[in-house]
This record gives C-alpha cells, structure tokens and sequence, in this order.
C-alpha cells in the first residue's frame, strides 16, 4: 500500500511530499518538495555557504529555544518534581535562556535538557522534545518519547547503568507546558575514544562486554522497539525514518519475526520513498539501483547460522558518546536509548560502531580491527563464544547497515563503502560504480520503478540552465560553492556532464574555484571538465588529468575570426574601408602571437581614432607586443593621476580576493593616520579610477567588483621589464605592496568608528554597509604580514608594536577596536566569544610569529581559549600547520593534550592536517599518540576542519562518520574550523 508523505509541501499551491531531511528549512520553518527546493523558489542560504547560513540559522534556533522554553512552566516542573521526592525542595543551578556558548551541554538536535538539582544533592534532568521543521509530526513525536520511556523502565531491571525515568507526560496539553520525561541525572562525562590510552581501552571493552552479557539474559520474541510503558511489549519501530501516513494515519514498520521479514519491509520502504521524491531526490537513480541490489542478496546478509526466533535489545546509535565515564574509566552511564529496538542476536551483538577502524572500513577494508577483535576476545574470555563469533564475522552486516540509508552527497566515502560490500559478499567487487551502474541498469531495466524514475529524470541540463538564469536575471554571479551544489544536485542525473571553464587562472578567486571543481569531479564519475590556464596548475595526484600545451599557431584561424568580427561588430570601426580593415586585421594577426588580448587592446586604441587615415598612421607606429602596448598606455596618463592610478592597481594586482570599487575607494582615500574616513575624503566618482587605469581593469556591475583586465597586465606590472623605460614608476613588487596593503587595512581597523564590536548581526551589517573595506581589511590584514607574507618580509619592530598596540584595546571596554575586529572573523559567534578570544589566539592562527613572541614575552595565557571553536593558541597553530609558532608555544609551556570543543587536540588537528613537522614536535613534546579516524566525504574540500551538523550544530567525526547527524538526523554535514 502506497503511503502519505510525511509532511507536504509548504509553498503555496503545491502539496507534493516534502523531501525528508534536506526539504526541511530551520530558517523559514518550512517543508519544501524537490522543485521548491532551489533557489528560483526557496531563498534561504544553502547550509554550505556559512557566512550567511550561520547567522540567520543562530538566529532561528534562538527564537525556537526561546519560544520552547516560554512555553514551560518553571514552577509546575520543580512542584512536581518536588513532590516525586515526597517534598524536596529543587531549583534550577542556571537561568533558563539560550545561551548559543553553552548550547551543546543543554541540548542536542531534537532534545533540550533542563538540569534539576535538589537540596540533598541530588540531580534529574527533564528531557524536552524541540520543536522546529526536523521535528516529526506530534503522533510520531509521542510514539518515540513512548518508547524511550519504555526502554527505560526495562533497563532499570537490568544491571545496565542506564536514567531511572521518574515521571514522563506525553500530552502537550498537561501543567507544565510541554510533553517532558523526568529522569536520572548520571554522573560521569562522555566517553573520548580517541582520547582514551591502551590500559583504558580494555578497561572499556571489558565492560561492553558485560553490558552485552547483561542484555544477553533478557529475549524478547519479535523485532522492533518497546512501545508501552510499564511492560515489556514489543511493538512497531520507533524511528522517523520508518515512518510515514496512509489516510492521515500513522503507519509504522513492524514488529517482525525474522531479521529478513525486516530487511525487506526497510528497503521497500525506501524504495517508496525515492519513487514518491521525499528521500534522495537529487539522486534518484543512483539511490534506486543502490537499495534494489540488495534484495536480490537478503539471505547474504543473515548470519551464516540459523539463529533462533529471539531478539534482543540493541542501542540506535553506539558511536561512543552514549557511554558516560568517571575519571578512572568505569562506566557510569549508558543513555541516549531514543530509536533503541530488539533485532536478531548477530545484529544485536554486533561489535558496536565505536570499535570500527574507521579508516580501513571507508577503505573498504572487511577484517575486522584491532579493537574488535579485543572485544571478541573478551567475550570468549567469558565463556561466550558464540557473541565472539558474531563479532569476528560481522563486517557484511556493518557494510549493509550503513550502506542502505547512506547520505550520497558524501559520494566518495559512499563508493568505497558499496565496494566493500560487494566485495564482502563477493558479488561484482571487482567492478567500479560506472561499470556496475551500467551493469545493474540492464539487469533492472524491466522494473516498473525504475522506468518510471528513467522517465522523469532527462531534464537534468534543462534545470541546471533554469535555476543559472535565476540568478542572471538578479544580477548575481553564482559562487563557486553555488555552483557546486547546482552541478551535485542535478549534473549526477546525466549520463554525461562537460563543464568548460575557460582562464581560470585569471579569476581571483582561482584557488577556490579549484578546490570547488575537484570536489565535483571526486563527487560524481560523470562529471568532467576541460580547463584552460596560462599558468600550470598544481593537479593532485588522484585526479585523472590530460594535460596540452597549446602554441601560438594552434589559434592563429581563432585569431582571424575574432578580427573579422569585431571589425564588423564596433560600431567605430564597421564602416572603415574594406583595405583599412584588411590592413588592420593583417598587422594585428602577425604581431599577436597567438594573444587575444593583444589584438583586444590593439582594437581598443584604434577605435578613438577619428579617421580612417588616423588608423593608418597608427597601424605605423602601433606597439609590436603586449609589453609595449601596456607601457604605451600607462605613459599616456596625466602626470597628476600617476599616485592614485598606481596604488589602484597595486590593491588590485596584490588583493587576496576581488575588491569591490567601494572598498577599493576606501583604501585610495585612507592616510595613515587616520582616524576617521569622511565623505570628502573619497572620490565623487568611483568610477573614475576605471577610466584613469585605460583598459588595464575591468568593472564588474553585476558584482560591482574590480579587477585586473588580464593576467598579463599582472605579469607586466611585476615584471623586470617595466622597470626600464618610461613606465618604470608603475613597476611593483610584492613586499611593498604587502607593506603598504597590511598597514592601510590596519589602519582602518583602528578607527574610531570601530572602537566597540556591534550588539547584533543587523548592526554588524549596517557597519559592513558603511564601511566597504571592513570585511576585507579584517580577514586579510594578518595574511599579508603573517602566514602568507612573501619571502623575505619582515615586520619591523614600530610595527610589532602597532600591532600589539591594537590586540591591547581588547582589554578596553567592550573590548575595544580588537573585538570589532575579531567581530568580523566569528561572524555567527555571540558577542561574548568576540570578547573572550584573548590575542594570542589569533597571533598564532595567523602566524606572526614576533608578535607571538612579544605576546608570551608579556606573559600572555598559553592555555586561553578562542576562536568560534574553543580552541587554545597550540590547537589552532597545529591545524594551520605553523610548525614556528608550535615550537614557541611549547617551549613556553603550552599543554599540548588540551582539547577543543569538538574534543580534538593538536596532535589529531596535526595528523588530519598532514602537517607531519608538527605532529613530530608534539611527540617530543609529550603529546598523546592516539589513533584517530580521519574525516570523509564530499565536503573535504571545504575551507573548515570538523564536520558539523548544519541543524544541530553537534560536532564529532564519529558522529557523522555515516555522512548524517546521530544527534538530529540531518544531513547537512560541512567540514569547518576557525
């Protein structure tokens, strides 16, 4: 029976399921199907592009909390808490509010935790249920929490450490406000695997062992999850993503008898869901081949053993953070049993996702690891051979559980993850995605489903083009990052997808551009670009390149039929004789030398000329080369513009990524010394700079950015040839453009206008508004002087105290111009993270290295904690691979052990990095030598460090290491650091 999507869509008119997961928006509250999704309809920032998500996302879980937590009713929740403990008196330790620093030890992705504590001493926590677009209808909503409640209650008769559930109302209508479980508070904090020595590990692995002798002793006789209070009733699972309607009415999956009664129920449910668009609508087909294979393998992924009609009780998510320990690594807790069920004693028992060598498993890898194999050990060391057994031979049912439901935007990691399950029960595992995709195609090529999603998916190009011209018609060029979720979300629906991008090197945001093209080619097989560079880019080696070099006679026929049309197109020079054109189009095809842009200024010098036999005369004299034009056309400027049209293309040749003309205009019209920057001080007509430089930039009015108008005037302008000769004055290097760029951007920060940070993100983009230059000057100031100065630049020492001078003014009130500045970094942040980064944070992330020395030399605090990611001087030194400023941390004493709040330390940030300089001085240096997985997936090639749930904000590779939050169940998943 086909059912009801869960939620429909939201826009208006539409009613066509909403897609599960990425079609729930946070910021606009809203359900959206696959069409409304994009952006000619929906037009809230994408997860990925975190300067704008971040805010207004920070914005809307504010308002949520805050909404939630108006709801309770503070004093009905202590009465009756009160009164459970026959009169107790209780109270809240902490105000009631959110608090975005503290977000993490209150709440997760769909729950909000109130601590109560009472006057003996005693703690219990009340579990609240948010409620934002994530969250599940309220029936589906309750029948979870039910079932939470219930598992509870039979962990309670167990020796397992697990929330003694207190009292629980399910109804929203009740005295406290909101539904509500009153539980246990466990002592203890969450277990850091990779933290954790030898010793520890088998101490851990000796009671998880125990815990599954403990669940061992308690069968149940069917498959699901416990579903009434108060008994031991196994009934359908409760779990969202096995959920949905038929007429209005919740329909849920089981209980079941047999593990393959399940295996099959679970993927023809979510082959539903991909036919009716709620689950994988960007990659429908991939998705559908993916989940039919396996039912043509079911009895492959049961135990090779008959297993008997019993199921025993197995946690949803046991990644490692669901075990809470003391100091000395016993085992004080086991929670978070939301979406536990009963399932077959070789799923049940299992080695659990917290003992997988991750890396060798996303390898495809099938051996069981070394801790596994510790686990097995310890079982048979307590006479239980056969859960021994189970663990040894569990891989298959590893591979099948994560490969069924997997998150495909993290495309990489999921190819080799099906590889592995192929190759694990030895069906075509030899054979790459495309081969086996072509393959599996034929073989299903009958199936009714699959011709109904072949059918709908031929207008891949045609929807790529619509969304393009959205943003055409707007004025906005898509980002790279733009572009890549549009290429993602529709180019994998195309046999074949060619993307021709022509100069990249001539972009500024070059680098960039090329991180976001290799995400595309690692993330879809069908993808393939051709790029044209006058420079040699640097390839890495897992790319699949075919490199050519091209010489001047290869376009010599290009040449030609660019001449004849701009001859016949310009209006100045269309009605000239046919003998001045031919005399035109021969001197300039023979001076070119291949170069367009040779024959474009050419073009543009002969059009001013007024007459045919101006034209002549000129074609006498005309520069034989690039380099001659160029200093022909910097020798014609008035001698008064020479100043202000050399120091603009010096911004220009020498910025990190493009200017805006209003930031360009602040920086010609800033002095050193300036306090202030008013009105009259920039030019009447931005534009005019323009003009002045004569073809030499280019203004963007889409983007209202400036730039270069080739990459040769770059190279000319830096070049030995220019300084001989008349346009010798307009020669630049790059260490005094670096001296001079640092220091306005410096001197910009400093004004008086910036002497305290804004209240809110409104008022910071006001600022931005009237302060062109402030974005830019703020991020880029360090990189010039700091980790990306040139060779041979030194930072003398007036300006090591310049510098120190600024970092001072946080101690100011309010923090001063350095927390404005600091403002402009932690865009999403709270205020107070601005005021608590302390300076040497930032001296060490941006590598200045005299700075950083005057800073410890003053007795700065080694072990201060910064950044949007809580991180100290030597974590966040480590990660940017400063090997210098690691080497003065450490010899000032810095612990290299300390953890940041995604509970890495600088030798994981060192390893994950590569940077293998730094992780042999922390060894020296005493630092844990601890295995840790390495992130994976699509998104590496983004510019942060940790993946991050995009909806919950929860942070931890292992949570995410299945490319979907544990915590929420989201999927919007970035790699992120600061």
């Amino acid at each position: 029976m086909t059912g009801m999507a869960m939620w429909s869509c939201d826009f208006e008119n539409c009613g066509k399921p909403s897609v599960r997961i990425y079609g729930q928006c946070i910021i606009c509250d809203r359900h959206l199907c696959a069409k409304h999704l994009s952006p000619k309809y929906h037009s809230c920032p994408s997860w990925e592009d975190e300067r704008l998500y971040d805010p207004i996302a920070q914005e809307a879980e504010q308002k949520e909390i805050t909404k939630l937590l108006n709801k309770i009713n503070i004093p009905a929740l202590l009465a009756r808490a009160s009164h459970l403990r026959q009169g107790v008196r209780c109270s809240l330790p902490q105000s009631l509010q959110y608090d975005h620093a503290k977000r993490t030890s209150v709440m997760g992705g769909m729950n909000y935790h109130i601590e109560i504590q009472f006057e003996d001493g005693i703690s219990w926590l009340a579990r609240i249920r948010r409620f934002n677009a994530t969250s599940p209808p309220p029936d589906i909503r309750g029948y979870i929490l039910r079932s939470e409640v219930a598992t509870l209650q039979f962990l309670s008769k167990t020796k397992i450490p697990s929330p003694k559930v207190f009292d629980y109302n399910l109804e929203q209508a009740n005295p406290i406000g909101v539904e509500y479980i009153l539980m246990e508070k466990l002592p203890g904090k969450s277990l850091r695997w990779s933290l954790t020595t030898t010793e520890q590990r088998k101490k851990i692995i000796s009671q998880l062992a125990d815990i599954y002798m403990e669940l061992k002793a308690f069968p149940f006789d069917s498959m699901g999850s416990l579903d009434q209070p108060g008994t031991d009733h196994v009934g359908p699972f409760a779990r969202e993503s096995l959920m949905d309607y038929i007429d209005s009415q919740m329909r849920t999956l089981g209980p079941f008898t047999s593990r393959q009664e399940y295996i099959v129920s679970s993927i023809q449910f979510t082959l539903d869901l991909i036919i009716r668009g709620e689950s994988y609508a960007d990659r429908a087909i991939d998705a559908f081949l993916i989940h039919r294979f396996p039912l043509d393998a079911v009895s492959v992924f049961l135990h090779a053993k008959p297993e008997p009609d019993q199921f025993y009780l197995r946690h949803a998510d046991d990644k490692g953070d669901h075990l809470l320990v003391d100091d000395d690594y016993n085992i004080t807790g086991v929670v978070d049993w939301e979406w536990a069920h009963t399932d077959s004693k070789s799923a049940a028992f299992n080695s659990p996702v917290l003992l997988l060598p991750v890396a060798d498993f996303y390898d495809g890898i099938n051996h069981p690891g070394e801790d596994e194999l510790a686990f097995a050990q310890s079982l048979e060391n307590r006479v239980h051979p056969d859960l021994a057994e189970i663990v040894r031979n569990g891989r298959i049912l590893h591979r099948f559980e994560f490969c069924c439901g997997y998150d495909l935007a993290d495309w990489k990691g999921f190819l080799c993850l099906f590889q592995g399950l192929r190759k694990a029960i030895d069906v075509d595992g030899d054979l790459e995605w495309e081969t086996w995709k072509e393959k599996a195609l034929e073989t299903y090529k009958n199936d009714a489903l699959l011709k109904e999603l072949m059918k709908r998916d031929h207008a891949g190009v045609d929807k790529i083009l619509d969304e393009l011209e959205v943003g055409f018609h707007q004025g906005a060029i898509p980002t790279p990052g733009g572009l890549i979720e549009i290429f993602l979300r529709y180019g994998r629906r195309l046999k074949r997808l060619f993307i021709i991008v022509d100069a990249i090197n001539e972009s500024q945001e070059a680098e960039y551009m090329a991180d976001a093209l290799l995400t595309l080619l690692r993330s879809s097989d069908n993808i393939h670009l051709f790029v044209t560079s006058t420079t040699t880019p640097a390839i890495p080696s897992d790319i699949n390149a075919h490199k050519v070099q091209m010489t001047p006679s290869t376009n010599q026929d290009d040449i030609r039929d660019f001449l004849s049309t701009q001859l016949e197109s310009r209006s100045t020079l269309r009605r000239l004789p046919s003998h001045i054109k031919h005399q035109i189009a021969a001197v300039l095809t023979k001076n070119a030398n291949g170069m367009f842009r040779y024959v474009q200024c050419q073009l543009d010098l002969l059009s001013v000329q007024r007459t045919g036999r101006d034209i002549s005369k000129a074609l006498e004299t005309i520069p034989e080369s690039l380099n001659s034009t160029y200093k022909f056309i910097l020798c014609r400027i008035p001698p008064h513009d020479r100043e202000l049209v050399r120091d603009a293309l010096l911004w220009i040749t020498y910025s990190r990524e493009e200017l805006s003309l209003p930031a360009l205009t602040d920086a010609l019209a800033l002095q050193e010394g300036d306090r202030h920057l008013a009105d009259e001080c920039r030019l009447f007509d931005p534009t005019i700079i323009v003009s002045l430089c004569q073809g030499l930039i280019v203004y963007d009015e889409n983007t209202s950015t400036v730039s270069l108008a080739h990459s040769s005037v770059h190279s000319f302008l830096t070049s030995e040839a220019i300084k001989r000769g008349p346009a010798a004055f307009y020669s630049l290097n790059e260490i005094e453009a670096t001296q001079r760029i640092y220091k306005k951007c410096l001197t910009y920060l400093t004004m008086d206008a910036f002497r305290q940070p804004c209240a809110d993100f409104e008022s910071l983009e006001r600022r931005f508004s009237s302060f062109p230059l402030l974005e830019y000057a703020a991020q880029n100031w360090p990189l010039y002087c700091g980790s990306r100065a040139p060779a041979g630049f030194i930072l003398p020492g007036q300006e090591i105290e310049a510098i120190l001078g600024f970092f001072g003014t946080h101690r100011l009130p309010n923090g001063g111009n350095y927390t404005s500045w600091v403002q402009v970094l932690l865009l999403e942040a709270p205020v107070d993270a601005s005021l608590a980064t302390e300076p040497l944070y930032y001296a060490s992330s941006f590598a200045l290295l005299p700075v950083v020395d005057k800073l410890i030399q003053n007795g700065a605090n080694l072990e201060s904690y910064g950044g949007r990611n809580h991180s100290t001087p030597l974590i966040v030194a480590s990660y940017r691979g400063h090997l210098a400023v690691a080497k003065r941390l450490l010899k000032a004493g810095a612990d290299p052990n300390a953890v940041d709040a995604s509970d890495r330390s600088s030798l994981d940030w060192a390893k994950l990095r590569g940077w293998q300089g730094v992780v042999d001085l922390l060894l020296m240096n005493g630092a844990y030598n601890v295995r840790l997985p390495p992130p994976i997936g699509v998104l590496e090639a983004a510019r942060g460090c940790f993946w991050r749930c995009g909806v919950c904000y929860c942070r931890d590779n292992a949570h995410l290491a299945a490319g979907r939050c544990s915590m929420c169940g989201h999927v919007g998943i970035r790699y992120h650091y600061d």
